[in-house]
């Protein structure tokens, strides 16, 4: 390999599969990556936790990421191949704040948005925008309280306390 890579590369898993992958993710994985709607990421990573726990791992040492499609409401959702296959996040920006934000409290340390879906560039250009100046700098603040406080939820949930 040239340029030589500085240090050990990190190993990313990525799959849900609860009886084969998971577990190695558990075992080998510097980073577990899974598709999913926040219920099911959560379920995903209690699965991952619990096999980390079986090979003797703190689970914390395990980052995640996941990924879904992005839009807001009211712009044109195109049909898109994989549809009811893939977790859709839509809605105002409050709305994608508060779901991101469940994303964060589930565990997610990255949140990856697929940019293979046809929005036109002038849209992908327009969500992006509003993803930097009116979502992320919030959820940015809320994680460095270790904490959301979702619209939709009592309380303050905290991260893989």
């Amino acid at each position: 390999m040239h340029p030589k890579p500085v240090g050990r590369l990190p190993l990313l898993v990525g799959g849900g599969g609860e009886r084969r992958t998971i577990p190695i993710a558990a075992r080998y994985a510097d980073e577990w990556n899974a598709w999913g709607t926040v219920e099911t990421f959560t379920h995903k990573a209690r699965v991952l936790d619990h096999a980390c726990e079986r090979v003797g791992r703190d689970p914390r040492e395990l980052r995640r990421s996941t990924q879904a499609l992005l839009a807001l409401r009211g712009s044109r959702l195109p049909p898109h191949p994989f549809q009811n296959r893939l977790p859709v996040v839509e809605g105002s920006v409050e709305q994608l704040r508060d779901t991101l934000g469940r994303y964060a409290v589930a565990g997610v340390d990255e949140f990856i948005v697929p940019a293979f879906w046809p929005l036109s560039p002038d849209e992908t250009i327009a969500l992006i925008d509003v993803l930097t100046s009116e979502v992320l700098p919030v959820l940015r603040c809320c994680a460095a309280s270790n904490a959301y406080r979702s619209p939709t939820a009592k309380g303050v949930a905290s991260r893989r306390s």
